[in-house]
Parts: structure tokens; C-alpha cells; sequence
């Protein structure tokens, strides 16, 4: 198969400032990097040049995987291997990846076109051949939003009709409903700034659909096009929503009390629903509300193992350490880029982009000790920090170097020897030490306790 290689930016993190990312050198190959997804331990690209995928995730050994020459939108690897692919007029054919090849469903009708959309679902139930794909058009017919069915695994697809627009649909690992939020106003229309409208389920495998509460008003900022759940660490019993939009993030708390026993029930009890608590976050980078800009379009959300929530912008990347109460910048880029998809593999973040793909690492530390380990590493070393210093164990004459995390010196000494006592006070957390002489390099990250 034809080899390619992507465009890939690496960016070294310091702390939490922003780094620009500037295109890639002429000489690479520039594609244009639309969803990524992984199955089977296999990394894959939808891209304005068809699927690519990385066998070994790390993305320096990309082969094509089809519809090469087409613009791939979104990949839904969850159960069947399904692609959307860009054509004219806004319609958006569905492909499915059938034995090596990908294989236009023609069951998905082509007279309605599909605007834009942030993703698509499906969902695997127990009995036999249950298959539920569902479609969101992001188009809406005077008051009605239409949303594409399939209940026989894309055999047959037919039309929902909804109160209002969805952008965007979600299903979760451990439950067998469909979910998305929806907007009563057109993407990037002149009142796109108005109330979105409500939140849609669907408890019949994606056959209809309805709303948790007719009264129910999200936030401002249109359309809601993610959802993202996330069961509380810090708050055992409460489950977390959040919604993203053109203008803002919201966070909703489905912990609730059934009104005749004040006991706790459920989180995706009807009843449980509407006793949510929603509010749009105070997203601040610094001194600057993030909410101020317009097409900062929040459209993707995750969570890793560290239980850090990063979430995904047009032109930024976010984290947020408690939960998605308050949120730091980690990464921005320049105008004429914008992010679209992301994924983790190992200690490196991976996110699609205009111009292909960047590499966060998400453990700066990892790449600092690589960079200080030049020579033998078998050396006897013994180092640990606290409060009042550091105390390095070592055969013969060293020197002693100390890092912070993000690659700063912070003090050197030199010609020690045996056990040696370095009288140190730092504010960080996690320190490098770096212990070498004309033999040896060896590097330990401790804690300074």
C-alpha cells in the first residue's frame, strides 16, 4: 500500500502557557485531518485525502485504509466500521468497511442534505441482530429537526423528526439509550445567541425520541454539539453532563431526590433530570472570559486515567483538574488552523488538525529524562529530596544538576562525592535530578516531600 506521511507538529509543554503551532514544512505532505479514532489497537485518520491508519498508534508509520481522493468528515468504529464522506450540496454518504473495502450504503437517502455535524452514533444491543445507527442532519424544517434511523444495522434508514436542531449525538459505554442537546436556532445564524431549547433521549434504541423536560432551557450559546458524562470522583453520586456550543460549555448535575422518600435515584431517571443544576462555566484563560469568543465552537471532550476532563476547541485545547469547574489554556494555535478531533495514546495526546496531526505530550517529565539521558544509566545512584534538601548517594566525584519538570535549571553543583547533601528549598512538587560525571549520566524524578 502507498505510504504517507502526516504532518506532524511536535509541541513541548511548559507548565500551562501557549504555544503557537506553525504549519508544516512545505516539503511534507499537508492533509487535512478531520476525525481520529482507534480500534483494535490500530490509530485511524479520516482526512480530505480518505482513511489512513497507524498500526502501531504512534502515527510514524501511516498506510492508507480507503476512499483515498475523497474527503472523509467522521469515523464511528464502535461497532461496525462507518465513515461519512463530504460531496456537494452538503450531503454526507455514509460508507462501511466490509470485507477490505469500503462500500457506500445507498439505503441512506440522498435527497436531504446533511449541514455539518459533530459526530454520528451506534449502539450494539443483546438481542439478535440489533444494530441501532443513528444520523444527526443538523437541519431543521421550520420548527422541526430531522435526525437519520437505522434499527436493522443500516439495512433501512428513515427519518426523526425533532422538536429542534441536532448537531451532535452521543452513547455511552453501559447504557443503551441515544442522547443529544439541541438548539432552537440555526449554526452561526444572526440569533444563534439565544436559549437552546432542551435535551433529547431516546429509550427505544434511536426509534423516537424525547425530551427530558418541556420547560427545560440549557444556556446561551448555540448549538449544544457534545455530550460528555462523567461520574464524580470528588462527589460520589453525582453524574456530570456537559454540552458544548459555539459560545459556551455547561456542566449539568444529575444528582437528585425522589420528592416522596428523599432518597437518591438514578441519573437517568426522568424524574432525576429535571431536578437539574445548570449553568454555564466562568471559563477564564488568565484575565480573558474565554465566553467572549464567539467561535471558540467547544465540540469535544475527554477524560484520562489521571482523571484530568481536556476538552477541545476550534483553536484551543483546555484542561481542567476539578472536574470541569474551572478550566486552564494548555495550547493554542494560530487563525488559520483549526483542531478537530483528539485521542490518547500512552503519555502523547494526538490531535487532528488543518495541517495534520500535533503530539501533546501529557507527561513533560517523560521527554525531559529521555533528552538528559546520554550515557551509561547502570550507575549505583541514590537520590531523594525534601523540605530542606537533597541527598544523592554516588560512587566517586559527580556533579549534581536539578530540573524542574519543564526542563528548567534551577541549581548545579559540582566535584561531590560519596553521600552528599545539597541544602535546597523549592515551591515544586516534582523535581529532576540530574547525577553525572566523565562515566555516567543518571536521571531520577522525585517528589519533594
Amino acid at each position: 500500500m502507498k505510504k504517507v506521511k502526516l504532518s506532524l507538529l511536535l509541541v513541548l509543554i511548559i507548565g500551562m502557557n501557549v504555544f503557537s503551532i506553525q504549519k508544516a514544512n512545505a516539503l511534507e505532505l499537508e492533509i487535512k485531518v478531520n476525525a481520529l479514532t482507534i480500534k483494535n489497537d490500530s490509530l485511524f485518520a479520516a482526512t480530505s485525502d480518505g482513511v489512513w491508519v497507524s498500526p502501531s498508534k504512534q502515527g510514524n508509520d501511516w498506510v492508507a485504509f480507503g476512499l483515498q481522493g475523497q474527503e472523509v468528515k467522521l469515523l464511528n468504529f464502535k461497532v461496525k466500521r462507518l465513515a461519512i464522506v463530504a460531496t456537494t450540496d452538503n450531503y454526507r454518504p455514509l460508507y462501511e468497511y466490509v470485507g477490505g473495502t469500503w462500500v457506500q450504503n445507498l439505503n441512506l437517502p440522498s435527497s436531504v442534505p446533511i449541514y455539518g455535524g459533530y459526530n454520528f452514533e451506534q449502539i450494539e444491543y443483546s438481542d439478535p441482530n440489533s444494530l441501532s445507527i443513528v444520523i444527526p442532519t443538523g437541519n431543521i424544517s421550520s420548527t422541526s429537526g430531522i435526525l437519520y434511523k437505522s434499527l436493522d444495522g443500516g439495512a433501512t434508514f428513515s427519518t426523526v423528526t425533532v422538536g429542534k436542531i441536532a448537531m451532535g449525538i452521543n452513547a455511552f459505554d453501559g447504557d443503551d439509550q441515544f442522547y443529544f442537546p439541541n438548539s432552537n436556532q440555526i449554526l452561526y445564524s444572526p440569533t444563534m445567541d439565544m436559549n437552546q431549547s432542551s435535551f433529547y433521549y431516546s429509550s427505544n434504541k434511536g426509534d423516537t425520541f424525547a425530551r427530558f423536560a418541556n420547560s427545560y432551557s440549557i444556556a446561551t450559546g448555540t448549538p449544544a454539539n457534545f455530550i460528555f458524562k462523567l461520574v464524580s470522583v470528588n462527589n460520589p453520586g453525582h453524574t456530570y453532563h456537559f454540552l458544548g456550543g459555539i459560545k459556551d460549555i455547561v456542566r449539568l448535575d444529575s444528582l437528585g431526590f425522589a420528592k416522596t422518600t428523599s432518597s437518591v435515584i438514578p441519573w437517568n431517571n426522568l424524574e432525576n433530570w429535571k431536578s437539574f443544576l445548570t449553568r454555564p462555566l466562568p471559563m477564564t484563560d488568565q484575565a480573558t472570559s474565554l465566553t467572549a469568543f464567539k467561535n471558540s465552537n467547544f465540540k469535544k471532550m475527554m477524560q484520562t486515567i489521571d482523571n484530568k476532563l481536556y476538552l477541545l476547541a476550534d483553536t484551543a485545547v483546555y484542561v481542567s483538574n476539578d472536574e470541569g469547574e474551572t478550566y486552564s489554556q494548555i495550547l493554542a494555535v494560530e487563525s488559520d488552523t483549526v483542531l478537530s478531533s483528539f485521542v490518547v495514546v500512552g503519555d502523547m495526546m494526538k490531535i487532528g488538525h488543518t495541517y495534520g496531526i500535533i503530539n501533546y505530550d501529557l507527561d513533560p517529565t517523560s521527554s525531559i529524562i529521555k533528552q538528559f539521558e546520554t550515557a551509561d544509566v547502570k550507575a549505583d545512584v541514590k537520590v531523594f529530596a525534601s523540605n530542606n534538601g537533597i541527598n544523592v548517594s554516588c560512587k566517586g566525584k559527580f556533579s549534581v544538576s536539578v530540573y524542574s519538570v519543564t526542563g528548567q535549571l534551577l541549581t548545579t553543583v559540582q566535584n561531590l562525592e560519596e553521600n552528599a547533601f545539597i541544602p535546597y528549598k523549592s515551591a515544586h512538587k516534582l523535581l529532576i535530578i540530574k547525577v553525572e560525571n566523565e562515566n555516567f549520566t543518571k536521571v531520577i524524578k522525585v517528589s519533594n516531600i
